[in-house]
Protein backbone atom coordinates (compact mmCIF):
# COMPACT_ATOMS: atom_id res chain seq x y z
CA UNK A 1 0.00 0.00 0.00
CA UNK A 2 1.30 3.45 -0.94
CA UNK A 3 0.04 6.62 0.70
CA UNK A 4 -0.85 9.43 -1.67
CA UNK A 5 -0.52 13.06 -0.67
CA UNK A 6 -3.75 14.29 -2.21
CA UNK A 7 -4.53 17.29 -0.05
CA UNK A 8 -8.20 17.31 0.89
CA UNK A 9 -8.79 13.58 0.46
CA UNK A 10 -8.40 11.54 3.63
CA UNK A 11 -8.44 8.03 2.21
CA UNK A 12 -6.31 8.13 -0.96
CA UNK A 13 -3.88 5.27 -1.45
CA UNK A 14 -2.48 3.01 -4.15
CA UNK A 15 -2.85 -0.68 -3.39
CA UNK A 16 0.71 -1.43 -4.56
CA UNK A 17 3.16 -3.47 -2.52
CA UNK A 18 0.86 -6.15 -1.08
CA UNK A 19 2.11 -9.77 -1.13
CA UNK A 20 0.37 -12.31 -3.36
CA UNK A 21 0.26 -16.08 -3.33
CA UNK A 22 1.72 -16.08 -6.83
CA UNK A 23 4.96 -14.54 -5.59
CA UNK A 24 6.04 -10.91 -5.51
CA UNK A 25 3.77 -8.02 -4.64
CA UNK A 26 0.95 -6.07 -6.22
CA UNK A 27 2.03 -3.29 -8.53
CA UNK A 28 0.91 0.31 -8.69
CA UNK A 29 -2.08 1.31 -10.75
CA UNK A 30 -5.26 0.91 -8.70
CA UNK A 31 -5.88 3.96 -6.54
CA UNK A 32 -8.71 4.00 -4.03
CA UNK A 33 -9.92 7.21 -2.47
CA UNK A 34 -12.79 9.14 -1.01
CA UNK A 35 -14.66 11.74 -3.06
CA UNK A 36 -12.43 13.97 -5.17
CA UNK A 37 -14.51 17.11 -4.64
CA UNK A 38 -12.57 17.59 -1.39
CA UNK A 39 -9.23 18.15 -3.14
CA UNK A 40 -7.59 21.56 -2.86
CA UNK A 41 -5.29 23.05 -5.50
CA UNK A 42 -2.27 21.10 -4.28
CA UNK A 43 -4.36 17.94 -4.17
CA UNK A 44 -5.52 18.42 -7.74
CA UNK A 45 -1.95 18.99 -8.87
CA UNK A 46 -0.94 15.67 -7.28
CA UNK A 47 -3.98 13.94 -8.78
CA UNK A 48 -3.18 15.09 -12.32
CA UNK A 49 0.37 13.78 -12.01
CA UNK A 50 -1.10 10.27 -11.89
CA UNK A 51 -2.55 10.60 -15.43
CA UNK A 52 -5.41 8.23 -14.72
CA UNK A 53 -7.05 6.57 -17.69
CA UNK A 54 -10.24 5.99 -15.72
CA UNK A 55 -11.75 7.78 -12.75
CA UNK A 56 -14.57 5.49 -11.64
CA UNK A 57 -17.21 7.13 -9.44
CA UNK A 58 -19.40 4.56 -7.67
CA UNK A 59 -21.83 7.01 -6.08
CA UNK A 60 -25.58 6.92 -6.62
CA UNK A 61 -27.76 9.63 -8.18
CA UNK A 62 -29.00 10.91 -4.83
CA UNK A 63 -25.42 11.65 -3.74
CA UNK A 64 -24.73 13.95 -6.69
CA UNK A 65 -25.60 17.22 -4.96
CA UNK A 66 -23.08 19.05 -7.12
CA UNK A 67 -21.38 18.31 -10.45
CA UNK A 68 -18.26 16.17 -10.27
CA UNK A 69 -15.11 18.26 -10.73
CA UNK A 70 -14.15 16.01 -13.65
CA UNK A 71 -17.47 16.20 -15.49
CA UNK A 72 -16.64 16.35 -19.19
CA UNK A 73 -13.23 14.73 -18.75
CA UNK A 74 -13.05 11.62 -20.98
CA UNK A 75 -11.45 9.65 -18.14
CA UNK A 76 -14.38 10.23 -15.78
CA UNK A 77 -17.18 7.66 -15.59
CA UNK A 78 -19.89 7.41 -12.99
CA UNK A 79 -21.21 3.87 -12.63
CA UNK A 80 -23.31 3.60 -9.46
CA UNK A 81 -22.48 0.46 -7.51
CA UNK A 82 -26.05 0.25 -6.25
CA UNK A 83 -28.83 -0.75 -8.63
CA UNK A 84 -31.74 1.54 -7.61
CA UNK A 85 -34.38 -0.92 -8.79
CA UNK A 86 -32.84 -3.86 -6.96
CA UNK A 87 -32.25 -1.69 -3.91
CA UNK A 88 -35.99 -1.12 -3.57
CA UNK A 89 -36.30 -4.81 -2.70
CA UNK A 90 -33.76 -4.53 0.08
CA UNK A 91 -35.09 -5.27 3.56
CA UNK A 92 -32.93 -3.34 6.06
CA UNK A 93 -34.14 -5.53 8.92
CA UNK A 94 -32.50 -8.50 7.19
CA UNK A 95 -29.15 -6.70 7.08
CA UNK A 96 -28.43 -5.47 10.61
CA UNK A 97 -24.63 -5.55 10.27
CA UNK A 98 -22.34 -4.10 7.63
CA UNK A 99 -21.25 -7.57 6.57
CA UNK A 100 -24.91 -8.37 5.88
CA UNK A 101 -25.20 -5.22 3.76
CA UNK A 102 -22.08 -6.24 1.84
CA UNK A 103 -23.43 -9.72 1.17
CA UNK A 104 -26.73 -8.34 -0.04
CA UNK A 105 -24.98 -5.76 -2.17
CA UNK A 106 -22.92 -8.42 -3.92
CA UNK A 107 -26.05 -10.45 -4.60
CA UNK A 108 -28.43 -7.78 -5.88
CA UNK A 109 -26.15 -5.30 -7.68
CA UNK A 110 -24.47 -7.65 -10.13
CA UNK A 111 -25.54 -5.72 -13.22
CA UNK A 112 -23.88 -2.56 -11.91
CA UNK A 113 -20.88 -4.47 -10.62
CA UNK A 114 -20.42 -5.91 -14.11
CA UNK A 115 -20.33 -2.42 -15.60
CA UNK A 116 -17.80 -1.20 -13.04
CA UNK A 117 -15.35 -4.06 -13.52
CA UNK A 118 -15.77 -4.04 -17.28
CA UNK A 119 -14.83 -0.36 -17.33
CA UNK A 120 -11.64 -1.20 -15.43
CA UNK A 121 -10.85 -4.17 -17.70
CA UNK A 122 -11.03 -1.91 -20.76
CA UNK A 123 -8.24 0.38 -19.54
CA UNK A 124 -4.71 -0.44 -20.81
CA UNK A 125 -2.82 -2.29 -18.09
CA UNK A 126 -0.07 0.31 -17.82
CA UNK A 127 -2.54 3.17 -17.27
CA UNK A 128 -3.67 3.94 -13.68
CA UNK A 129 -7.28 3.65 -12.53
CA UNK A 130 -8.79 5.73 -9.71
CA UNK A 131 -11.87 4.36 -7.91
CA UNK A 132 -13.91 6.33 -5.41
CA UNK A 133 -17.31 6.61 -3.77
CA UNK A 134 -18.14 9.03 -0.98
CA UNK A 135 -15.76 7.83 1.74
CA UNK A 136 -13.75 5.28 -0.23
CA UNK A 137 -14.64 2.72 2.41
CA UNK A 138 -17.59 0.45 1.55
CA UNK A 139 -18.35 0.34 -2.17
CA UNK A 140 -14.76 1.14 -3.08
CA UNK A 141 -13.59 -1.26 -0.39
CA UNK A 142 -15.64 -4.11 -1.82
CA UNK A 143 -14.55 -3.46 -5.40
CA UNK A 144 -10.88 -3.31 -4.43
CA UNK A 145 -11.07 -6.34 -2.13
CA UNK A 146 -12.39 -8.52 -4.96
CA UNK A 147 -9.56 -7.31 -7.21
CA UNK A 148 -7.05 -8.11 -4.49
CA UNK A 149 -8.53 -11.57 -3.99
CA UNK A 150 -8.36 -12.13 -7.75
CA UNK A 151 -4.67 -11.17 -7.74
CA UNK A 152 -3.91 -13.61 -4.94
CA UNK A 153 -3.53 -11.20 -2.02
CA UNK A 154 -4.01 -13.19 1.23
CA UNK A 155 -7.22 -12.57 3.15
CA UNK A 156 -5.53 -11.16 6.23
CA UNK A 157 -3.68 -8.63 4.07
CA UNK A 158 -6.90 -7.64 2.29
CA UNK A 159 -8.56 -7.19 5.67
CA UNK A 160 -5.72 -5.04 7.02
CA UNK A 161 -5.79 -2.81 3.94
CA UNK A 162 -9.56 -2.47 4.17
CA UNK A 163 -9.38 -1.63 7.89
CA UNK A 164 -7.07 1.34 7.23
CA UNK A 165 -10.05 3.38 6.05
CA UNK A 166 -11.39 3.54 9.59
CA UNK A 167 -8.34 5.39 10.92
CA UNK A 168 -7.85 7.56 7.85
CA UNK A 169 -11.42 8.79 7.98
CA UNK A 170 -11.26 9.47 11.70
CA UNK A 171 -14.17 7.15 12.37
CA UNK A 172 -13.28 6.32 15.99
CA UNK A 173 -13.28 10.03 16.87
CA UNK A 174 -16.53 10.59 14.99
CA UNK A 175 -18.19 7.76 16.87
CA UNK A 176 -16.91 9.06 20.20
CA UNK A 177 -18.36 12.50 19.43
CA UNK A 178 -21.87 11.17 18.80
CA UNK A 179 -24.53 12.15 21.32
CA UNK A 180 -26.32 9.42 23.20
CA UNK A 181 -25.34 6.41 25.25
CA UNK A 182 -22.34 4.13 24.90
CA UNK A 183 -24.65 1.45 23.58
CA UNK A 184 -25.97 3.79 20.87
CA UNK A 185 -22.45 4.77 19.88
CA UNK A 186 -21.43 1.11 19.75
CA UNK A 187 -24.41 0.38 17.50
CA UNK A 188 -23.37 3.19 15.16
CA UNK A 189 -19.86 1.79 15.12
CA UNK A 190 -21.11 -1.51 13.73
CA UNK A 191 -22.14 0.33 10.56
CA UNK A 192 -19.43 2.98 10.43
CA UNK A 193 -16.29 1.03 11.21
CA UNK A 194 -14.07 -0.88 8.75
CA UNK A 195 -13.73 -4.09 10.70
CA UNK A 196 -11.54 -6.86 9.23
CA UNK A 197 -14.28 -9.41 9.85
CA UNK A 198 -16.64 -7.37 7.66
CA UNK A 199 -14.63 -7.70 4.47
CA UNK A 200 -13.59 -11.26 5.31
CA UNK A 201 -17.25 -12.14 5.74
CA UNK A 202 -18.02 -10.68 2.32
CA UNK A 203 -15.20 -12.66 0.70
CA UNK A 204 -16.36 -15.81 2.46
CA UNK A 205 -19.85 -15.18 1.06
CA UNK A 206 -18.37 -15.01 -2.44
CA UNK A 207 -16.59 -18.32 -1.84
CA UNK A 208 -19.51 -20.14 -0.26
CA UNK A 209 -22.32 -18.92 -2.51
CA UNK A 210 -20.54 -18.52 -5.85
CA UNK A 211 -17.44 -20.69 -5.66
CA UNK A 212 -14.86 -17.92 -5.49
CA UNK A 213 -14.18 -14.52 -6.97
CA UNK A 214 -13.63 -15.78 -10.53
CA UNK A 215 -16.93 -17.61 -10.52
CA UNK A 216 -18.64 -14.59 -8.98
CA UNK A 217 -17.33 -12.21 -11.64
CA UNK A 218 -18.33 -14.68 -14.34
CA UNK A 219 -21.80 -14.81 -12.78
CA UNK A 220 -21.94 -11.02 -13.06
CA UNK A 221 -21.29 -11.41 -16.79
CA UNK A 222 -17.56 -10.83 -17.25
CA UNK A 223 -15.73 -12.99 -19.77
CA UNK A 224 -12.75 -15.15 -18.83
CA UNK A 225 -10.48 -12.75 -20.69
CA UNK A 226 -11.87 -9.74 -18.82
CA UNK A 227 -11.44 -11.50 -15.48
CA UNK A 228 -7.86 -12.39 -16.37
CA UNK A 229 -7.09 -8.77 -17.28
CA UNK A 230 -8.54 -7.60 -13.97
CA UNK A 231 -6.11 -9.86 -12.15
CA UNK A 232 -3.22 -8.64 -14.28
CA UNK A 233 -4.00 -5.06 -13.27
CA UNK A 234 -2.46 -5.71 -9.86
CA UNK A 235 0.27 -8.04 -11.13
CA UNK A 236 3.11 -7.76 -13.61
CA UNK A 237 1.17 -7.09 -16.81
CA UNK A 238 2.52 -9.74 -19.18
CA UNK A 239 -0.19 -10.48 -21.71
CA UNK A 240 0.85 -13.91 -22.96
CA UNK A 241 -0.40 -14.80 -26.42
CA UNK A 242 0.15 -18.56 -26.63
CA UNK A 243 0.38 -21.75 -24.60
CA UNK A 244 2.46 -24.62 -26.00
CA UNK A 245 2.08 -28.10 -24.53
CA UNK A 246 4.48 -31.00 -24.51
CA UNK A 247 2.89 -34.04 -26.10
CA UNK A 248 4.37 -37.29 -24.84
CA UNK A 249 3.96 -36.77 -21.11
CA UNK A 250 0.95 -34.52 -20.91
CA UNK A 251 -1.31 -35.70 -23.67
CA UNK A 252 -0.89 -39.45 -23.68
CA UNK A 253 -0.12 -40.19 -20.05
CA UNK A 254 -1.91 -39.18 -16.88
CA UNK A 255 -2.42 -35.45 -17.15
CA UNK A 256 -4.81 -35.09 -20.06
CA UNK A 257 -7.27 -33.45 -17.66
CA UNK A 258 -4.96 -30.46 -17.33
CA UNK A 259 -4.48 -30.19 -21.09
CA UNK A 260 -8.21 -30.41 -21.78
CA UNK A 261 -9.18 -27.81 -19.19
CA UNK A 262 -6.32 -25.44 -19.96
CA UNK A 263 -6.78 -25.74 -23.70
CA UNK A 264 -10.42 -24.72 -23.33
CA UNK A 265 -9.51 -21.89 -20.96
CA UNK A 266 -6.81 -20.69 -23.33
CA UNK A 267 -9.46 -20.29 -26.01
CA UNK A 268 -11.60 -18.29 -23.59
CA UNK A 269 -8.60 -16.07 -22.84
CA UNK A 270 -7.95 -15.50 -26.53
CA UNK A 271 -4.64 -17.41 -26.53
CA UNK A 272 -3.32 -19.57 -29.32
CA UNK A 273 -2.57 -23.18 -28.41
CA UNK A 274 0.13 -25.46 -29.77
CA UNK A 275 2.10 -28.65 -29.27
CA UNK A 276 5.90 -28.98 -29.31
CA UNK A 277 7.03 -32.61 -29.16
CA UNK A 278 10.25 -34.51 -29.77
CA UNK A 279 8.19 -37.44 -31.12
CA UNK A 280 7.69 -38.06 -34.88
CA UNK A 281 4.87 -36.18 -36.56
CA UNK A 282 3.06 -39.33 -37.68
CA UNK A 283 2.83 -40.51 -34.08
CA UNK A 284 1.69 -37.15 -32.69
CA UNK A 285 -0.91 -36.30 -35.32
CA UNK A 286 -2.08 -39.90 -35.55
CA UNK A 287 -2.88 -39.98 -31.86
CA UNK A 288 -4.60 -36.58 -31.96
CA UNK A 289 -6.73 -37.67 -34.91
CA UNK A 290 -7.74 -40.89 -33.14
CA UNK A 291 -9.01 -38.97 -30.11
CA UNK A 292 -10.55 -36.18 -32.19
CA UNK A 293 -8.23 -33.51 -30.80
CA UNK A 294 -6.12 -32.43 -33.77
CA UNK A 295 -8.34 -29.46 -34.59
CA UNK A 296 -8.00 -28.13 -31.04
CA UNK A 297 -4.46 -26.89 -31.67
CA UNK A 298 -3.27 -24.00 -33.81
CA UNK A 299 0.04 -25.67 -34.57
CA UNK A 300 1.86 -28.94 -34.01
CA UNK A 301 5.66 -29.00 -34.15
CA UNK A 302 7.42 -32.37 -33.94
CA UNK A 303 10.86 -33.88 -33.56
CA UNK A 304 11.34 -34.85 -37.19
CA UNK A 305 11.19 -31.15 -38.16
CA UNK A 306 14.28 -30.17 -36.18
CA UNK A 307 17.87 -31.35 -35.98
CA UNK A 308 18.05 -31.76 -32.20
CA UNK A 309 15.61 -32.83 -29.52
CA UNK A 310 14.89 -31.53 -26.02
CA UNK A 311 16.72 -30.25 -23.96
CA UNK A 312 17.84 -28.47 -27.13
CA UNK A 313 15.41 -25.56 -27.70
CA UNK A 314 15.01 -26.18 -31.45
CA UNK A 315 11.45 -27.54 -31.32
CA UNK A 316 10.27 -24.60 -29.21
CA UNK A 317 12.14 -22.12 -31.36
CA UNK A 318 10.36 -23.49 -34.42
CA UNK A 319 7.00 -23.27 -32.66
CA UNK A 320 7.68 -19.64 -31.72
CA UNK A 321 8.71 -18.87 -35.28
CA UNK A 322 5.43 -20.26 -36.62
CA UNK A 323 3.49 -18.36 -33.98
CA UNK A 324 5.50 -15.24 -34.88
CA UNK A 325 6.08 -14.58 -31.19
CA UNK A 326 9.07 -13.88 -28.97
CA UNK A 327 9.58 -16.42 -26.23
CA UNK A 328 8.53 -14.01 -23.49
CA UNK A 329 4.94 -13.98 -24.82
CA UNK A 330 4.44 -17.75 -24.74
CA UNK A 331 4.22 -20.30 -21.94
CA UNK A 332 5.34 -23.90 -22.23
CA UNK A 333 3.62 -26.66 -20.25
CA UNK A 334 6.00 -29.56 -19.64
CA UNK A 335 6.50 -32.59 -17.44
CA UNK A 336 10.21 -33.34 -17.79
CA UNK A 337 13.38 -31.53 -16.81
CA UNK A 338 14.61 -31.75 -20.42
CA UNK A 339 11.43 -30.12 -21.67
CA UNK A 340 11.63 -27.35 -19.08
CA UNK A 341 15.23 -26.67 -20.07
CA UNK A 342 14.32 -26.57 -23.76
CA UNK A 343 11.51 -24.08 -23.26
CA UNK A 344 13.58 -21.88 -20.97
CA UNK A 345 16.41 -21.84 -23.50
CA UNK A 346 13.90 -20.60 -26.08
CA UNK A 347 13.06 -17.70 -23.77
CA UNK A 348 9.66 -19.03 -22.68
CA UNK A 349 8.05 -19.10 -19.27
CA UNK A 350 7.45 -22.65 -18.09
CA UNK A 351 4.84 -24.52 -16.09
CA UNK A 352 5.75 -28.08 -15.14
CA UNK A 353 3.43 -30.87 -14.08
CA UNK A 354 4.93 -33.40 -11.67
CA UNK A 355 3.89 -37.04 -12.08
CA UNK A 356 4.62 -40.24 -10.15
CA UNK A 357 7.48 -40.88 -12.58
CA UNK A 358 8.76 -37.28 -12.59
CA UNK A 359 8.78 -35.87 -9.04
CA UNK A 360 8.48 -32.16 -8.41
CA UNK A 361 12.04 -31.83 -7.11
CA UNK A 362 13.39 -32.70 -10.57
CA UNK A 363 11.48 -29.80 -12.15
CA UNK A 364 12.93 -26.90 -10.17
CA UNK A 365 13.95 -25.08 -13.34
CA UNK A 366 10.29 -24.33 -14.12
CA UNK A 367 8.67 -21.06 -13.17
CA UNK A 368 5.81 -23.01 -11.59
CA UNK A 369 5.56 -26.68 -10.60
CA UNK A 370 2.11 -28.22 -10.16
CA UNK A 371 1.34 -31.53 -8.51
CA UNK A 372 -2.26 -31.89 -9.65
CA UNK A 373 -4.29 -31.11 -12.74
CA UNK A 374 -6.82 -29.07 -10.76
CA UNK A 375 -4.34 -27.17 -8.60
CA UNK A 376 -4.60 -23.89 -10.52
CA UNK A 377 -6.55 -22.56 -13.45
CA UNK A 378 -4.55 -21.54 -16.50
CA UNK A 379 -5.21 -17.90 -15.69
CA UNK A 380 -3.75 -18.34 -12.21
CA UNK A 381 -0.76 -20.21 -13.60
CA UNK A 382 -0.08 -17.34 -15.99
CA UNK A 383 -0.14 -14.96 -13.03
CA UNK A 384 2.37 -17.17 -11.23
CA UNK A 385 4.91 -17.35 -14.06
CA UNK A 386 4.76 -13.67 -14.95
CA UNK A 387 8.13 -12.01 -14.24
Amino acid sequence: MTDLDWNGCLNARDVAGLPTRYGGTTRAGIIRTDSLHQLDDAGWAAFHQVRAGLVLDLRSDWEMTEPHPLDGDPAYRRIPWIDPVADQRRMPADEPLMVDIYRGSLDRNQGQILKAYRAIAEVPLDVPVVVHCRSGKDRTGLLVALLQELAGVPGDVIAADYAMSETRLGIPDRIAALPGTDEERAAAGLLWRSLPETILGALDHVDQRYGGVRAYLARCGLSAREIHRLGLRLLTPVEFEAVVFDFDGLLINTETTLVESWQAEARDLGLRVGIASSSPRSWVTGHLERVGALDLFDLVVTGDEVAAHKPDPAVYQLALSRLDLPGRLAVAVENTAHGVAAAAAAGMRTVAMATPDVPAETLTGAGLVLTGADQLSLSEALFAVSP
